[in-house]
């Protein structure tokens, strides 16, 4: 029995991505959410195996992924300061899910990167400066 061919992308870019998350993770120690629109459970399951610290459907609605962010984050700490208590504000996370997304566009902090972050975020050094005080350095 053939496959279609995008079933065969679709398999290949959920096998990309369980080998892709050991790599990172051998590199450097963050945490990672996985987004899936496969609906089968033993995708979400070698996600999670694979190191993902959630998994969320591709079908998320944004308070649920504002609030998965947060969690994630707060479990994963900062540096030595501790973080001032309570979640970061809905406007931080929102920096801080705009600024990966801006990642898949262009890979470094350089001045593309800037100049399409200060499209969306104006005041984004100082969003960075209050993210700061949660013990996180993204920029």
């Amino acid at each position: 029995m053939r496959t279609s061919a995008p079933f065969e992308r679709a398999r290949a870019a959920i096998d990309s991505a369980i080998e892709l998350i050991p790599r990172i993770l051998g590199r450097v120690r963050l945490p990672i959410l996985a987004l899936s629109a496969h609906p089968d459970d033993r995708v979400v399951v070698a996600l999670l195996d694979a190191g993902a610290d959630d998994v969320i459907n591709a079908a998320f609605r944004p308070p649920e992924l504002l609030a998965r962010l947060r969690a994630l984050l707060r479990r994963a700490g900062g540096p030595s300061q501790a973080p001032p208590a309570g979640p970061l504000p809905d406007g931080l996370v929102a920096f801080i899910v705009f600024h990966e997304l801006v990642h898949l566009k262009v890979r470094n902090h350089g001045p593309d990167f800037k100049a399409l972050i200060a499209k969306e975020f104006p005041d984004f050094r100082e969003l960075d400066k209050k993210l700061r005080l949660f013990g996180l350095k993204i920029l």
